[in-house]
């Protein structure tokens, strides 16, 4: 799942660099080579030392509700991302969060309410496509006007796909298919991940498939997804200044 700070400026796309990261494709071109600003805001968690700040998951997470209701009575929770990510705003062109796939995690629900952007990661199986429906349920409340009524279905990304399953094929046409209404392109994105033994091979070396396989099939969907990413927001952008500048978008 991925939010962009629209607030950033773009830079030329020749130099542009991704990474992969379980099953989404991000970019982030911070200002600085360190997140400064994570050490405080996150002080006991490790950081990697490069143009890319990480901060990873941990099971400490679990103590989080508690943690929060300990230290404040009054404190909400769902809010709990707010003020970390307005600190960072500015300082990254993309900010993504990759959350649980179910709701009733305090982190995932306050990244229903910061975000600009919704990317559902799914795979092509029957369990996964039910899923879908309840994916979209919950947008749909979080995007309540006294919620977060800016929250926009960026798109559906089908990953971890063996073309040699018939039944594999068949359901990420499905998927394709339920995403598009009114004759529109589907809100599947275009490029499809497929299963791949350079994504193993690149988390067992702990390093990226641009790294370890530049070349590969994966690492070429990878960056296409991206490409996809980027168009995508753009029109959001595009239609977004329409509205307010009281002109209707075709198309």
């Amino acid at each position: 799942m991925g939010y962009r700070d629209w607030q950033s400026k773009r830079r030329g796309r020749e130099d542009d660099e991704y990474r992969a990261y379980r099953g989404s494709a991000w970019q982030a071109r911070p200002q600085s080579a360190r997140l400064g600003s994570g050490r405080e805001l996150w002080p006991d968690v490790a950081l990697w030392d490069s143009p890319y700040g990480v901060i990873p998951s941990s099971r400490d997470l679990e103590k989080l509700d508690a943690v929060l209701s300990t230290n404040d009575l009054f404190f909400n929770r769902y809010t709990v991302l707010h003020e970390p990510l307005a600190k960072l705003r500015g300082k990254y062109d993309y900010i993504f969060l990759d959350t649980a796939p179910n709701t009733n995690v305090t982190t995932t629900l306050a990244s229903y309410l910061v975000a600009d952007y919704f990317i559902i990661s799914t795979l092509p199986e029957k369990l996964a496509l039910e899923g879908l429906k309840n994916a979209l349920k919950d947008i749909a409340q979080a995007q309540r006007k006294d919620r977060n009524p800016q929250l926009k279905l960026l798109g559906v990304i089908v990953s971890r796909l063996d073309r040699r399953i018939r039944k594999a094929r068949e359901y990420e046409e499905a998927i394709r298919q339920s995403f598009a209404a009114n004759a529109q392109e589907s809100r599947k994105f275009r490029t499809t991940i497929t299963s791949s033994a350079a994504i193993p091979r690149a988390q067992d070396a702990g390093k990226t498939v641009f790294q370890t396989e530049p070349e590969h099939e994966a690492t070429q969907q990878f960056l296409a997804i991206a490409r996809e990413l980027e168009e995508r927001i753009a029109e959001f952008e595009v239609a977004a200044q329409s509205v307010r500048e009281g002109g209707v978008v075709h198309g």
